[in-house]
């Protein structure tokens, strides 16, 4: 029984361990002159990105601020 005990408590411990593990991480950019697959866009830009990783599984987005207030992403 104390077996048991102690397996199912190393057990839940690993899972707890692998769920703080998680991260995330963000950025923040700007460029002076800002042009897309070599096409001018805008003469400044400001940029954004938010990337969250946890073990194998990884999710991110970015965007920037390009002319005419539409966004690329």
């Amino acid at each position: 029984m104390k077996t048991l005990i102690k397996t199912g408590l190393v057990g839940a411990l690993l899972a707890v361990s692998s769920t703080a593990m998680a991260d995330w991480s963000g950025n923040i950019g700007w460029a002076s002159e800002y042009h897309f697959r070599g096409i001018f866009q805008k003469n400044s830009s400001a940029s954004a990105g938010l990337d969250y990783e946890s073990g194998g599984f990884y999710a991110g987005t970015w965007a920037a601020d390009v002319d005419n207030g539409c966004f690329e992403d």
